[in-house]
């Protein structure tokens, strides 16, 4: 006994906001094709061991079939953050930032402690609990793509283009890193309110990852300094932008260390100079001025041949 309201379409499913005629409690039923929801429930029960409150991980319910199809309960949320950051009438702040960055770390870690990779950290899988009761408190959301370390097969791929690590690009072998170099585009974002790379197919993603690597026109460091009013809090946010997108995935910095990074740990009022910061930033994007991560080194040249190889042939000939 439910009623149903419908509240969003996605390649795999449809999810609907209801209430229990019964207890009266408000939930989100996801309906997806039996095979695809079968291995999002394998992954979602793989997760039960961990405190979904405290790994800031949405709470599942449970499972039964409807219709033909497979149905999964789960708590019911917001908004997420794409759509919180359209609505906004101002760019994010870094204290805002820093809140929502801290948040996923702590899920990434537990997935870490699980040997889970979610694959598909985006905006749209990032969910404020209640805005206005909770202000940027957030869940992640969507394991219908996750997978276990060991599942996770060279050459395969993963993640929504405009988050896609190197690594996947490349067809080298994958771990968990892969979620970080996602979450670091996400921060990203909320800071500038567009994308690092604005790449919508493969090729272009690939091009875009080249010049970000090895465009010698200025750096995030450069941007900062830029700013006369710039305080420590907005050179730790580009320190660890550059941490989580490292080139090199072994290199990445991994979610425990992260949580332990001043930028994080710091509980100083962060400074109105971010404005100026964001301005810089956008100025810097608007002008295809994208920008290496840290000094160019042996194996992110062997990484840019790589690229420029399959931007060439479309995959590398040997």
């Amino acid at each position: 006994n439910i009623q149903m309201n419908p509240l969003g379409t996605g390649a795999f499913g449809k999810v609907y906001k209801c209430v229990s005629v019964e207890t009266k409690e408000t939930v989100a039923l996801k309906s997806v094709k039996k095979w695809t929801g079968e291995k999002e429930v394998a992954m979602l029960e793989k997760l039960r061991t961990l405190d979904k409150d405290n790994s800031n991980l949405i709470k599942f319910n449970k499972h039964f079939e409807f219709a033909g199809f497979l149905t999964l309960e789960f708590e019911m949320l917001d908004m997420d953050l794409h759509q919180f950051v359209k609505s906004f009438t101002r760019p994010l702040q870094l204290p805002e930032i820093q809140a929502i960055t801290q948040q996923m770390l702590v899920a990434l870690d537990a997935l870490k402690s699980v040997r889970v990779v979610h694959t598909d950290i985006k905006p749209d899988n990032i969910m404020l609990i209640n805005h206005q009761q909770l202000p940027f408190k957030v869940k992640l959301i969507d394991f219908g793509l996750a997978h276990t370390i060991s599942e996770m097969h060279t050459g395969t791929k993963h993640q929504a283009t405009l988050y896609r690590a190197p690594e996947v690009l490349l067809g080298l072998p994958l771990h968990e890193g892969l979620d970080m170099w996602s979450l670091g585009c996400v921060a990203a974002y909320l800071y500038l309110g567009q994308h690092l790379y604005p790449s919508r197919c493969e090729h272009e993603r690939m091009r875009d990852t080249r010049k970000f690597l090895f465009n010698t026109l200025g750096s995030l460091d450069d941007i900062v300094r830029s700013c006369p009013d710039h305080t420590g809090n907005e050179k730790a946010f580009v320190n660890l932008l550059k941490e989580m997108m490292e080139v090199d995935a072994s290199e990445r910095i991994t979610p425990c260390k992260a949580l332990e990074h001043p930028f994080i740990t710091s509980a100083r009022n962060l400074s109105d100079s971010s404005h100026q910061i964001q301005s810089h930033l956008c100025n810097f994007i608007s002008m295809s001025i994208l920008i290496p991560l840290r000094e160019t080194t042996h194996h992110h040249v062997c990484i840019s041949n790589r690229l420029h190889l399959v931007e060439l042939y479309g995959h590398i000939p040997f």
